[in-house]
């Protein structure tokens, strides 16, 4: 089912969990800020000079974040790797609908089609390429919903994903999310959240151990 958001545009709701994939303040404003200004673009400007980017995303949902990455990633004239791990993927006619809403082109379509998708479940014993990723965005359904992608253990996992200078990202600023990163050892900014949320969470990979 596809539910109008605050800024009109579009969310959708998964049919297993009952959970929205975005905020009802604003699904395009939710994303444009957590994955783009404070993930995507706080990346870039770290690194004026970079030819490509490699963004691994936790979470593909409705593709909203792959689809504006691959607009940024050509506003900016870089190359784009996208791997994405979705074990719950919507069905494609649900997915062909939102895309449909958003306005989407059909080379954008056809792109998020191609995209490199993992569907297995991922736990902690699952293989996973470490420290190949410019950027990950973490946009696991919530603790509420999705409790065993919030562990430590698990977090930490998907910060190995980071290259040194890397940026990790999600909407999620509960506490115990951000103590079990902090755990790493590596700092957590603590950014503005978007419409809706008083903050979120970024950590960088530093460039020496």
């Amino acid at each position: 089912m596809l539910k109008a958001t605050a800024d009109g545009s579009w969310s959708a709701v998964h049919p297993e969990f009952g959970a929205e994939f975005h905020s009802r303040y604003g699904a395009l404003r939710e994303a444009q800020h957590v994955f783009g200004s404070e993930g995507f673009f706080a990346w870039r400007s770290a690194h004026p000079h970079a030819t490509h980017v490699r963004v691994a995303e936790m979470g593909l949902g409705t593709g909203l974040n792959a689809i504006l990455t691959r607009r940024w990633a050509a506003q900016e004239g870089l190359d784009l790797h996208y791997e994405a791990w979705e074990a719950y993927p919507l069905p494609d006619h649900e997915r062909a609908a939102y895309a449909d809403r958003m306005g989407w082109t059909s080379a954008e379509q056809t792109w998020l089609a191609g995209l490199t998708l993992h569907t297995e479940p991922v736990t902690l014993q699952s293989p996973l390429p470490m420290a190949e990723f410019d950027l990950v965005y973490y946009d696991a359904f919530g603790p509420g919903v999705q409790r065993e992608f919030w562990t430590e253990a698990m977090l930490h996992r998907w910060l190995d994903l980071l290259r040194p200078g890397g940026v990790w990202v999600t909407y999620c600023a509960q506490g115990v999310v951000r103590r079990a990163l902090a755990a790493r050892g590596w700092h957590v900014d603590r950014p503005k959240g978007p419409p809706g949320k008083r903050e979120m969470l970024r950590v960088v990979r530093p460039l020496t151990p």
